[in-house]
């Protein structure tokens, strides 16, 4: 992978948790998100192959069960968002099927 965000922090740097996110709905999966795992190991674009690889990114399961909910529990205001910046009837726009992704629920259930 080679799009990355970076944040400086102190003397140092941290990985940005978003960057560079367009919404694509599912027809598009190929384009969804960027597989997790190493090369040659498959897609790998689950939650759980998200969390089973949580140390590559300086992250332990917990915290990376924490930002997952945090941004699953961002992405479902997105109606409401998109409507205050004056899109009519965002729901049934185009993308709208990009915010609902088959693994939201998921996302959202993970345990606090």
């Amino acid at each position: 992978m080679k799009n990355h965000g970076l944040l400086r922090v102190g003397a140092g740097w941290r990985l940005s948790p978003v960057f560079d996110v367009n919404p694509f709905p599912p027809v598009y999966t190929a384009m969804q998100s960027t597989q997790v795992r190493r090369v040659g190991e498959g897609a790998g674009r689950s939650i759980e192959t998200l969390l089973a690889h949580a140390s590559a990114f300086g992250m332990e399961v917990p915290g990376a069960e924490r930002v997952v909910r945090e941004v699953a529990e961002a992405v479902v205001q997105w109606p409401d968002i998109a409507a205050e910046l004056g899109i009519e009837d965002p729901t049934e726009s185009t993308v709208s099927r990009a915010f609902t992704p088959p693994a939201a629920d998921e996302a959202r259930a993970l345990r606090s």
